[in-house]
């Protein structure tokens, strides 16, 4: 590190030789004694640590992917199942409206019918106590008419007596 330090931060011909030295270094490594012991422990470890952790853990965690995938798809299956239940319950509200719709219409006109027939009774009830009522102040009127008719000739022949002093004829 502190070579390519130096490289980098020394001037361009200095830095130029320094890369080039790294370029066409190279790390050494020993291979000896030691390597082969690391290798041992390793696959030691590697049999011993397999059956106690790693076999328990990638079971773990292929129970909870299991599980993960189960509850996904029941969540699906939910959703699903709630989407068909939420289209049958709103094709029969449009089912029960359209049938409330077509009641409510055949009542209307139903009570619209049976208006116009109670109207029409109250009118000829109306016209019928109209015309008694006409005829029975004709036949007042009628009455009265001749009452005064003769009341009145009473009193022309009463007033012409008195002014002629004298009986005039009725």
């Amino acid at each position: 590190m502190a070579l390519l330090t130096t490289a980098l931060f020394a001037d361009n011909g200095s830095a130029h030789a320094n890369l080039a030295s790294l370029a066409s270094g190279g790390v050494d490594v020993d291979f000896d004694a030691s390597v082969l012991a690391h290798i041992g422990v390793f696959l030691v470890l590697l049999v011993v640590l397999k059956p106690l952790i790693f076999d328990p853990l990638l079971a773990l965690f292929e129970e909870r992917e299991r599980r993960t995938i189960g509850t996904k798809g029941s969540a699906k299956a939910l959703d699903d199942e709630a989407e068909r239940a939420r289209v049958e319950v709103e094709t029969k509200m449009t089912a029960a409206r359209g049938e409330g719709n077509a009641t409510r219409a055949a009542l209307h006109t139903q009570a619209m019918k049976e208006e116009s027939e109670i109207l029409a009774k109250a009118r000829e009830e109306a016209e019928a106590i109209t015309s008694k009522g006409r005829s029975a102040n004709a036949s007042a009127r009628d009455t009265a008419k001749a009452a005064l008719d003769a009341q009145a000739k009473e009193l022309a022949a009463l007033v012409a007596t008195r002014a002629l002093g004298r009986e005039v004829g009725q």
